[in-house]
């Protein structure tokens, strides 16, 4: 499996580049018949893993994602992962909805292209929007 990750991610710019020399919407055409080639791989030649006898019928009722993580939640340990995971991924999307920049010199305490100290970490305040 790791073979078959390094030979894409080696062959797989490759490959883009040189289609890409042809049209430049080529290298998106490939990967997207690529993909419809993958999946009717899966669709019509894998088969089910799961034996019949353990195969329920499809329930819209039993496929709601909130009632799998209500189920979860109920383990304090998962719950309170979910919780953090939740948390900074709005933290991290906050970030960027308000167009906030941290300089890499006001985290680490360096010098600024002009070769002047950075002043701390308040230094990046200014630069957020306030909308």
């Amino acid at each position: 499996m790791g073979v078959a990750f390094g030979i894409g991610f080696i062959a797989g710019p490759v490959i883009g580049g040189l289609l890409g020399e042809i049209g430049p919407r080529l290298p998106f055409v490939a990967a997207a018949g690529l993909s419809l080639v993958n999946c009717l791989f899966g669709i019509f030649v894998l088969p089910e893993s799961l034996k019949p006898e353990n195969r329920r019928p499809f329930s819209l009722r039993r496929a709601n994602p909130i009632a799998a993580f209500v189920k979860a939640a109920k383990y304090p340990v998962v719950g309170s992962l979910i919780a953090i995971a939740i948390l900074t991924n709005f933290a991290e999307r906050g970030w960027r909805r308000r167009g906030c920049f941290i300089p890499p010199t006001a985290i680490i305490g360096g010098r600024s292209r002009s070769g002047s100290p950075s002043l701390s970490s308040v230094s990046w305040l200014p630069r957020c929007r306030a909308d």
